[in-house]
């Protein structure tokens, strides 16, 4: 489906980003029109791209996310006549990340020595009490709105530090991760 702007979220070792896709159409003072791309990770613009026409912003955006390179495909760009819009394809170091979609890429990890006796963590930990012979699940949820601005929070714009750690898109206010039992 044609649109002009797409959103990601991929954890990579560094923690959660999330890409977001930018497809703007500025009027000229003198007349006339200009296309600008702008691809952002984590709030921070990236890409920054103009052009005299919606097909020429068309093809490859490559930057970088942490330690990767992410590589935006955009294509079937066009605007006018209540069509707006393009397909956008992001593959990080080659893999598909869809849109929507909260992907973890994390390279092997070495044998990690075992340690007898770990330091006590600050972090809470969490146990997941799975029950033998059922088919209940547990999912993470958000509130709808954050506490502090109401801004509306969803799993794709809530900004993701790790598994647990949630905050506003807008205000960057701590968000309560609970875990929803669904199913059996």
């Amino acid at each position: 489906m044609a649109k002009l702007s797409a959103s990601f979220a991929v954890t990579l070792e560094d923690g959660s980003h999330v890409i977001n896709v930018n497809v703007n159409m500025i009027t000229n003072p003198g007349g006339g029109r200009t296309f600008q791309l702008i691809i952002s990770v984590d709030n921070v613009q990236v890409v920054d791209r103009k052009a005299a026409g919606p097909g020429l912003i068309n093809g490859s955006n490559s930057f970088k996310i942490g330690n990767r390179i992410g590589k935006l495909e955009i294509s079937n760009l066009r605007y006018g006549f209540g069509v707006q819009g393009g397909d956008y394809k992001l593959t990080i170091d080659g893999k598909n990340i869809p849109e929507g979609q909260h992907v973890t890429l994390a390279n092997p990890v070495a044998a990690v020595p075992k340690i007898s006796n770990p330091p006590p963590s600050s972090q809470p930990q969490v146990v997941v009490n799975v029950q033998p012979n059922t088919n209940a699940a547990v999912v993470p949820t958000l509130p709808p709105n954050c506490p502090s601005c109401g801004t509306a929070i969803t799993m794709n714009n809530a900004k993701w530090s790790g598994p647990m750690s949630a905050a506003c898109p807008v205000c960057n206010t701590g968000i309560q991760v609970s875990w929803t039992k669904i199913g059996g």
